[in-house]
């Protein structure tokens, strides 16, 4: 079998004091997202959203067996991370992987 993880670092999550609809906006997408898909989208200690997930096939790791692994775990998260990115600071760091086994 197979299997893959995808980490994604969303941003940062707004401070109070930078705007406080942002930063609520933020925490309630995050809260329904955490009720669907579980803690696959979280907030880290240091106040940054992640997306972190995993799936494992019976099927050989093929090109097209990986990006449609991939493909599953981004769609399923899709609707809570294109209204997060509406409350976000999604300036980079460098941090957004992906990792194959």
């Amino acid at each position: 079998g197979s299997s893959v993880r995808i980490h994604s670092d969303l941003g940062h999550l707004p401070y109070t004091s930078e705007s406080l609809r942002a930063r609520d906006g933020a925490l309630r997408i995050l809260a329904a997202a955490s009720g669907v898909l579980g803690q696959r989208v979280r907030l880290t200690e240091e106040q940054r959203l992640e997306v972190n997930d995993s799936r494992t096939t019976k099927d050989p790791l093929t090109p097209v067996n990986l990006v449609t692994m991939m493909a599953r775990i981004l769609l399923d998260a899709k609707p809570y991370l294109k209204l997060l990115s509406e409350y976000l600071d999604v300036a980079p760091r460098g941090e957004s992987s992906a990792e194959t086994q």
